[in-house]
């Protein structure tokens, strides 16, 4: 089993402007491993990564993770083969860091529809961050699927507005149908949707497991594309 963590750093949702921190992770086209697009600084073994583009593949000849990223390509020798789910949290498909203070220790690696590696490990760790992850969609057609589990909550299924959110937020909310977003270019768009704007925080997706992520950049122009379907209010 998964050593007991102190906390994880996962997202239960209320409203999507609430924070979380994490990473996208997607099937590497090296087979047996996973990409991941790391938003912080960490650490493997006593190497310094910095944030960026990672991959991770388990060789099961050496019983190592190969790390390839930040400029580097390390071997990470398997300490000990973990099973999942742990308890409520299905770890598949995750990378687990060891947190104390600021620094951040690659410490389990979850392969999707395998175990996990634990291939680290920071003593006293105060907390733990999961990067979960999440497919890349490539089709106009996921555009709704991905509406409906991000934007819908707060503008509605069809865009034209939740009055529970208009109530939460003591304002109404924009109408994604209106001539004030419909005007927006896709560049506008864009950016909102990364970076998010006044009390609206970066549109994040809610996984099954309750962990939260930033959209990857594939599934952005897909919600555009749908939101642009919504058409604009008479």
């Amino acid at each position: 089993m998964a050593k007991p963590c102190n906390e994880i750093t996962i997202m239960k949702i209320r409203w999507p402007l609430m924070c979380g921190v994490f990473g996208a992770l997607t099937l590497s086209a090296l087979g047996s491993g996973v990409d991941a697009d790391v938003p912080f600084a960490f650490r493997i073994g006593e190497r310094s990564m910095p944030a960026g583009k990672y991959s991770f593949v388990y060789k099961e000849q050496e019983n190592a993770v190969l790390v390839r990223g930040g400029g580097a390509e390390v071997n990470l020798p398997v300490r000990t083969r973990l099973h999942g789910p742990s308890g409520a949290l299905n770890l598949e498909g995750t990378l687990v860091f060891d947190r104390k203070d600021a620094v951040r220790l690659l410490a389990e690696v979850w392969m999707p529809r395998e175990d996990g590696f634990q291939v680290g490990s920071l003593p006293d760790a105060q907390n733990h961050t999961v990067v979960q992850i999440v497919d890349r969609p490539t089709e106009v057609s996921a555009g709704p699927k991905i509406f409906q589990q991000t934007c819908q909550v707060c503008h509605g299924p069809e865009g034209k507005g939740n009055p529970a959110a208009d109530e939460f937020f003591h304002k109404q909310l924009p109408r994604l149908n209106s001539a004030y977003v419909q005007d927006k270019s896709d560049g506008d768009l864009r950016e909102i949707i990364t970076q998010g704007t006044g009390r609206m925080d970066p549109v994040r997706l809610q996984e099954s497991s309750g962990v939260r992520h930033t959209l990857p950049a594939s599934a952005i122009d897909p919600v555009i594309a749908y939101v642009r379907t919504l058409g604009r209010a008479p």
